[in-house]
């Protein structure tokens, strides 16, 4: 389902008006809030879907979309684009990991019905476990901004640096091939390999950059993750002319 079909989809099922160039959907459930939807797909869209391939997912059984990281000032910048994008109303939960060595983490939760159908419905996120990854055609058919803001919020999320390339891992190998193609229709030119994890005994996947496109990563993928940004900046040693595109 592409979005216009999205679009329409909820035309039938909840009542809406139009304000100017956004569409309000209004649930029939009174604890429910309005969500607001531009009348076309756009760049931040496309970056939260990447964000919820990367280290989200959609709670089975509930209408919840949950995101959880270890960066609180990262989690704090997504709940604003959650909240401008969809006038949603997103919390954020301390979690609190009690094994030896390890961060605290916030986990981000949207309660919606609407929210949860649309990276469900438009980008094929699946329903709890995220086994199979499938994006759908539309964004690899779509334009240079719209693809460049999805792997902005994957990278921003699942992608890190190991000894001089910064990349992603997956357990999916046909979204790991959308992930190449989609950076090699952006002009990058992406590695992938394969590696066992033997104490799971499952196959991972890496789609992954070599350090000497740190700097072509940082001018044209619009990443908003501080941390990521930093470390590509680092390792790249030097960034004469290198800027983060924003939105």
């Amino acid at each position: 389902m592409n979005y216009n079909e999205f679009i329409d989809y909820l035309k039938e099922e909840f009542d809406h008006e139009k304000r100017e160039d956004i569409l309000i959907f209004h649930p029939s459930h009174k604890s429910s809030y309005s969500i607001h939807l531009p009348f076309e797909i756009n760049k931040k869209l496309c970056y939260l879907a990447g964000v919820i391939y990367g280290d989200g997912h959609l709670k089975k059984g509930k209408n919840r979309v949950i995101v959880e990281l270890a960066n609180r000032d990262f989690i704090l910048i997504l709940k604003r684009i959650f909240k401008t994008q969809f006038k949603a109303k997103p919390i954020i939960r301390e979690i609190e990991d009690k094994r030896p060595n390890r961060k605290t983490r916030f986990m981000l939760e949207i309660n919606s019905k609407i929210v949860k159908n649309f990276f469900h419905h438009v980008f094929n996120v699946p329903i709890g476990s995220k086994d199979e990854f499938k994006l759908p055609n539309w964004v690899l058919q779509s334009n240079k901004s719209l693809q460049l803001s999805f792997l902005a919020g994957v990278f921003d999320t699942d992608g890190g640096i190991h000894s001089h390339y910064f990349g992603v891992t997956t357990k999916d190998r046909e979204f790991s091939k959308s992930i190449k193609k989609l950076l090699e229709m952006n002009s990058f030119q992406p590695k992938i390999d394969s590696w066992l994890n033997k104490k799971y005994q499952k196959k991972y996947w890496n789609v992954y950059l070599n350090k000497e496109e740190f700097n072509n990563i940082l001018n044209k993928i619009p990443i908003k993750n501080r941390d990521k940004i930093l470390y590509l900046c680092t390792d790249a040693r030097v960034v004469k002319g290198a800027r983060n595109k924003q939105f």
